[in-house]
C-alpha cells in the first residue's frame, strides 16, 4: 500500500513517532490504546481507531519505525535525527515507487513561479496528469496537505481558489539550513543542493532556486536570521532575488 491513502494528520504521525521514541519497544495494541483505549474488534470504535492504524503504517512506510519481536522501535535511520520533522521529511524525500507521489507534488510546486496553489482544482489536475498511476483525488491531496502543513512546509489558507501557501516556515527552514550548513559560512550552492537531496525540492527547472524557497531565504535575510553574501573563494554563486550569492551563514540558533 502507499502513504497516499493514509488518512493521517501530521500531528498523529509526530505524536506516535515520539511515543515509539520515548517508550519503544512498544506493541501495536499498547501504542493505539495510549491514544484510543477500547476494543479494536468493536465495529463502533474500529473506524475511530483507523487514523491511528494509518499513522503507524505511514511511519513504517517512511522508514521511521519498524517492528521487532518486542514491538515497534525507531529505525536506525530515524534514530539518527534529533529533529522529528526533519526525520519525516527525509523519509518522505527518499521514498520510491508509489510513495514517491508525495515528492511529485513538491517537485511540481518547486517549478512554479507562484507560491499559491489551488489544492482542489488546478493542482489536482496537474498531479493526475503527472502521476496518473497514483489515482489522485481530492481526498489524497487533502491527506498530503495536512501532513505538509503540520511539518511546516506549507500553510492552508482560506480563499475561493488559492488555498495552499507554499513555503517552509521560519523554524523549519532554519533547522534544515543549520543541519546542512553547520556553523560558520557555507557554500550556498552546496547548502541548497543538500536540502534538495535530503529534505525538500528547493531547486526548480534548470537547477535554479525554486521561487518559493528563494522568497523564504530572502525573508530570512530581511529578519537577520541568515546572512547571504558573496565570497570569492567559497564556491559557485547562486542567484537569489537577482543577486548572486556564494555563501550563506545561519545567524539564528533555533
Amino acid at each position: 500500500m502507499t502513504i497516499l491513502i493514509r488518512n493521517v494528520t501530521g500531528a498523529d504521525v509526530l505524536t506516535i513517532r515520539k511515543t515509539v521514541s520515548d517508550d519503544g519497544p512498544i506493541n501495536r495494541d499498547a501504542l493505539i490504546n495510549a491514544y484510543f483505549p477500547g476494543d479494536g474488534s468493536n465495529p463502533q470504535t474500529s473506524d475511530q481507531r483507523k487514523p491511528l492504524e494509518d499513522a503507524i503504517e505511514f511511519l513504517i512506510e517512511t522508514d521511521q519505525i519498524h517492528e521487532t519481536s518486542d514491538g515497534y522501535e525507531l529505525t536506525s535511520t530515524a534514530a539518527a535525527f534529533d529533529d522529528s520533522r526533519l526525520s519525516l521529511l527525509s523519509g518522505i524525500r527518499s521514498a520510491d515507487g508509489e510513495d514517491a507521489a508525495y515528492n511529485e507534488v513538491l517537485e511540481y510546486l518547486a517549478e512554479q513561479t507562484e507560491t499559491l496553489a489551488d489544492s482542489g482544482g488546478e493542482l489536482l489536475d496537474e498531479m493526475s496528469d503527472r502521476v496518473p498511476n497514483a489515482n489522485w483525488n481530492k481526498q489524497k491531496l487533502r491527506y498530503w496537505s495536512r501532513v505538509m502543513a503540520e511539518l511546516g512546509v506549507l500553510k492552508e489558507i482560506n480563499g475561493e481558489k488559492s488555498n495552499l501557501l507554499i513555503g517552509p516556515s521560519r523554524d523549519l527552514t532554519l533547522r534544515m539550513l543549520t543541519d546542512v550548513a553547520g556553523e560558520g559560512t557555507a557554500s550556498t550552492a552546496s547548502v541548497v543542493t543538500d536540502i534538495d537531496e535530503r529534505y525538500l525540492p528547493v531547486l526548480g527547472e534548470g537547477r535554479d532556486v525554486a521561487p518559493y524557497f528563494e522568497q523564504t531565504l530572502l525573508s530570512l535575510q530581511e529578519t537577520n536570521d541568515v546572512l547571504l553574501q558573496t565570497v570569492s573563494d567559497i564556491g559557485q554563486s547562486v542567484d537569489i532575488g537577482g543577486t548572486s550569492y556564494s555563501a550563506i551563514e545561519v545567524m539564528t540558533n533555533e
